[in-house]
């Protein structure tokens, strides 16, 4: 069994589907070019299966397919896109440069989400396409189609051949019989999947094949000899008799034309036409032939996969390539695009609770509640699109002054004010705007959101459900944020030496013992210096870093306690704990293999998180703070009195110490309603078995009172400032 050459190494072999012959000389060659063995053998199978006479050559590597097609002309490709040596569409493009391969049809294989690699494949001359996996009925419909198109197009082609022969060389009985192989091909054409027409020079009806004449509603023989304008519409006739004329003086095909035809019954169809010239003996042109293959479905298939590639699948509205296309006419390449144009990027506050308490079911609905109502928005603007999450784009082409675009995003967050349904549920939802004004110098469609993002940016941290405006020195902040996150990674995975752990000491109000230290963590960037804790802990925390530097922190506190500490010591170290560390699934796991790992026993372990933090957290998370302290950890609320200042909550809460905020202990010796707020929480606290702490001590006067007040614990500058003891790695 013969098959097609390859490189050394190369894995090929030919399967053969029959042993009748085709009767045009030769094979139905195949070739399926997948760097995957499973995928090439399957489908070879089933190409084999196609009809007889198919000869199926397989290829690992595409060079070993384009080496092949130097001897042997496939007339079918089928090729995976995505393999190592080159992809499925330079594959195409190197086979197309071949003269035998340039009608080849060509089939290229995808992934149902991978539409750029489709577009590639057709701008580089395939046919068809398939998804991955391959279903095996459509495969042998549009695999066995294209292939009985290419054997009826070798069909045309060898009957043309040995009609230009015959009339170049034979006598009339020669002619005669050209003839009646003239017949025969119409008898052929009369079964291909395609329109073809042949008209002469003068642009009469030489010939139109029955799919043709069913078309246009015509008997094929009733309009032979009749002008082009007598067959099909005016419109048609005078663009074809356009290009018949070009066919005639260049005496060459023109190929991909795509039209859009009507047919008898008023309905529209999307047609890839090529023309050919028929040479007579003299190799004048002697009539022109055309054959259109109907494309509709390719092309509504394109049309849909460019809406999924430029609109949102949930919410319909356009997404940020679709927005960045529109932004950058919007703007003009030269700088003279709509000067008043206005970004407004809105941002839903809170809509993460929805998503955690109700599931993303809910807040899919949310969210496309929310995109109705701002499409219905009673001030529209020129474009609406969705970023992704609950990240939404206000385009606005002819802003007025700044006092009427505060009007414009005040008029945007009373959008929302109307309670939002979903799923039988009432939502409140709120927004945060970030507002960016195209200036002169801005011309990029990325430049203009980055700048109505740090805005976005700019308005949360100004409480939220509020709006501000780009302003130059955000985008050295965002800048700035960028530059830190980088620099705590590098110092957290390359160099914890940057990183040094801090005490201050915790002592006992009634004896002054030394019970406890507080860890803190402090930064010595090797070319800024010292970073203060308030700028790198709060990026930490968004980026996700907390969880390392948490890490490393308890780390590094353990083995300090164990290195420092007597052994019989009941001394703690007390670790702040950010909401993000808490809420991760292992936390409780990391938490018991650091203290196994440093030998640190757990009820010398003091975990500490914020009020808010606290408050904020699900039941799963607060049953793993649960089981530490099951374990003899210690569970502190931090900073209390300053989130919720609820003391109902103190009994559902897992804990067993109170951290009196400093902006209660400060001066309390001198204010009677913060000694009253104190006395309130010592009294119940100690009804539920709590410790309280005062934090930030610094005067004597202070320290009295609160240990008049009962409190049992105190720390701050009063009792000793947080000391360096080693950095991270030598803690």
């Amino acid at each position: 069994m013969s098959s097609a050459a390859g490189t050394s190494g190369s894995k090929l072999r030919a399967i053969t589907g029959g042993q009748e012959g085709l009767g045009t000389g030769r094979s139905l060659h195949v070739f399926v070019v997948d760097d995957q063995r499973t995928n090439r053998r399957l489908v070879s199978k089933l190409a084999s299966g196609l009809r007889s006479g198919v000869e199926v050559h397989e290829f690992e590597g595409p060079q070993d397919a384009v080496d092949a097609a130097a001897t042997t002309t496939p007339d079918l490709v089928i090729t995976d896109y995505r393999m190592p040596e080159m992809t499925g569409a330079e594959l195409i493009r190197q086979l197309r440069q071949w003269h035998a391969c340039d009608q080849t049809p060509m089939i290229v294989v995808t992934a149902y989400n991978e539409q750029s690699f489709r577009y590639d494949a057709l701008r580089a001359g395939a046919t068809d396409f398939l998804i991955s996996p391959v279903d095996h009925e459509e495969f042998k419909a549009r695999a066995g189609n294209l292939l009985t198109l290419r054997f009826q197009q070798r069909i045309l082609q060898r009957r043309a051949s040995m009609l230009k022969a015959r009339l170049k060389n034979r006598s009339r009985l020669q002619r005669e019989e050209l003839r009646h192989s003239e017949d025969k091909s119409r008898l052929v054409m009369n079964t291909v999947p395609a329109m073809v027409s042949a008209f002469d020079r003068s642009g009469h009806c030489v010939y139109i094949n029955n799919r043709q004449g069913v078309f246009l509603g015509v008997d094929p023989e009733m309009v032979t000899e009749q002008p082009m304008e007598a067959v099909f519409d005016a419109d048609y006739a005078a663009k074809h008799r356009a290009l018949n004329d070009l066919v005639v003086a260049r005496n060459e095909p023109i190929e991909d034309i795509e039209e859009t035809l009507v047919d008898a019954h008023g309905v529209e169809y999307f047609f890839l036409t090529t023309k050919a010239p028929l040479n007579d003996t003299a190799d004048d042109v002697s009539s022109i032939v055309t054959v259109s293959v109907d494309i509709s479905e390719r092309k509504k298939l394109e049309e849909r996969l460019w809406h999924e590639a430029h609109y949102d699948a949930l919410t319909g509205l356009p997404n940020r390539k679709l927005l960045e296309q529109q932004l950058a006419r919007w703007l003009g390449t030269d700088g003279n695009g709509s000067p008043g144009l206005a970004v407004f990027y809105l941002d839903l506050d809170g809509f993460k609770h929805i998503n955690d308490a109700y599931g993303h079911g809910v807040g899919d609905e949310v969210l496309q509640a929310t995109a109705e109502r701002l499409s219905d928005w009673a001030v529209p603007c020129d474009m609406l699109a969705r970023l992704g999450g609950d990240e939404f784009i206000c385009v606005i082409r002819d802003a007025p002054e700044t006092r009427q675009v505060d009007y414009l995003a005040q008029n945007l967050m009373d959008a929302l004010d109307e309670p939002v349904k979903a799923t039988g549920l009432t939502f409140q939802i709120r927004g945060s705007i970030g507002i960016a004004l195209r200036a002169a110098a801005t011309s990029a469609p990325a430049s203009l959101l980055a700048n109505a993002n740090a805005a976005l940016y700019r308005a949360k941290a100004k409480g939220r459900h509020c709006w501000a405006y780009y302003k130059p020195e955000l985008t050295e902040q965002a800048q700035r944020r960028i530059q830190i996150e980088a620099a705590l990674r590098h110092a957290l995975e390359s160099d914890p030496g940057q990183l040094a752990l801090a005490l201050q000491p915790v002592r006992d109000l009634t004896t002054s013992e030394l019970v406890a230290y507080e860890a803190l963590v402090r930064w010595q960037h090797p070319d800024e210096g010292f970073v203060p804790p308030n700028e790198f802990i709060p990026l930490a925390e968004a980026t996700g870093l907390i969880r390392v530097l948490g890490a490393q922190m308890l780390e590094a506190s353990g083995r300090w306690m164990m290195a420092h500490a007597e052994p019989d010591s009941r001394q703690q170290i007390a670790i702040n704990i950010s909401p993000a560390e808490i809420a991760s699934s292992d936390f409780e796991e990391r938490c018991r293999t650091i203290l196994a790992r440093t030998g640190l026993p757990a009820h010398r372990l003091e975990l500490e998180i914020t009020e808010n933090g606290l408050m904020d957290q699900d039941r799963e998370t607060l049953e793993r703070l649960e089981s530490l302290r099951r374990d003899g950890i210690t569970i502190a609320i931090d900073d209390f009195g300053t989130g919720y200042s609820s003391l109902q909550y103190i009994k559902a809460l897992p804990a067993d110490r109170l951290k009196m905020d400093r902006a209660f202990i400060a001066g309390i010796s001198r204010d009677p309603d913060n000694r009253a707020i104190v006395a309130a929480t010592v009294a119940i606290a100690d009804h539920f078995g709590l410790e309280v702490v005062g934090e930030g001590v610094e005067d004597p006067e202070d320290a009295a009172t609160l240990k008049e007040l009962g409190l049992d614990r105190v720390q701050g500058y009063l009792y000793g400032y947080p000391q360096i003891v080693g950095s991270f790695d030598d803690a």
